[in-house]
């Protein structure tokens, strides 16, 4: 999912789930740099592109936890 904001910034959105934290892996970080890359270049974009991962319990702490700049979990969706 791709939320284009009024700030130019873009969120390049991933889903994922998992019952626990999801641990991205090295294919992961591989493949979303590759996307953020495939997306910049097919929109000619200079907009600040912002991987957000959605993932229900969040993301565990790892080396590629870094490799996104948000996470979304399942508790900030559905917050009052």
């Amino acid at each position: 999912m791709v939320i284009d904001r009024a700030d130019n910034v873009c969120n390049l959105c991933e889903m994922k789930f998992s019952t626990k934290a999801y641990a991205i892996s090295r294919a992961d970080d591989e493949s979303l740099r590759h996307k953020a890359w495939r997306f910049a270049e097919s929109q000619k974009t200079h907009k600040a592109l912002h991987l957000t991962l959605v993932t229900p319990f969040g993301a565990s702490d790892n080396i590629y936890r870094f490799s996104v700049d948000n996470v979304v979990t399942a508790d900030d969706l559905f917050r009052e």
